[in-house]
């Protein structure tokens, strides 16, 4: 992790590349990420309004290879072992809400239904009723559907 007293060490445009991560309002930067969990339980509709208000958007998470470790790391700064099962969801920033089975993050890119962020190849499952919202599930930190009505703590996402 990054913060705010590493950034006398980073010279010319890195320097410019991390003022953009807002370490006052409690971002950190993990794998080239800027972001931050929010440890209390909402609906997806109220953790992208907390994210908005931040500049932020939901966490994107397209790639297990760069997507997945910022998240244990960030889990762990903040106290919990991933494997913590009491711990069981984190919002992210993808829903099928326009197009049933079709996810889509919010910059506009697809999660393709045979991606290996999910968490089995039966998800998307749409289990139930209404679930159109892409959450990490923990212990595995991988995503799967859920109602977006759900609570669960998320994470936000500031692009720079």
């Amino acid at each position: 992790m990054v913060t705010s007293s590493d950034l006398g060490v980073i010279s010319g445009s890195q320097l410019q590349c991390f003022k953009e991560c807002p370490f006052n309002k409690g971002y950190a930067i993990y794998g080239g990420h800027c972001i931050k969990l929010y440890m209390y339980f909402t609906s997806h509709a109220n953790a992208l309004g907390v994210c908005a208000a931040d500049g932020a958007h939901l966490y994107h998470f397209k790639s297990l290879t760069k997507d997945r470790q910022p998240v244990i790391d960030l889990l762990y700064d903040n106290g919990i072992d991933h494997a913590d099962v009491t711990l069981s969801f984190l919002w992210v920033g993808a829903t099928d809400i326009v197009s049933e089975g079709s996810f889509v993050w919010s910059d506009g890119s697809p999660l393709p239904v045979g991606s290996d962020v999910w968490v089995s190849p039966l998800e998307p499952n749409d289990a139930g009723t209404g679930e159109d919202c892409a959450r990490v599930i923990l212990p595995e930190v991988k995503i799967n559907d859920g109602p977006c009505s759900g609570g669960a703590r998320f994470v936000c996402q500031i692009d720079f």
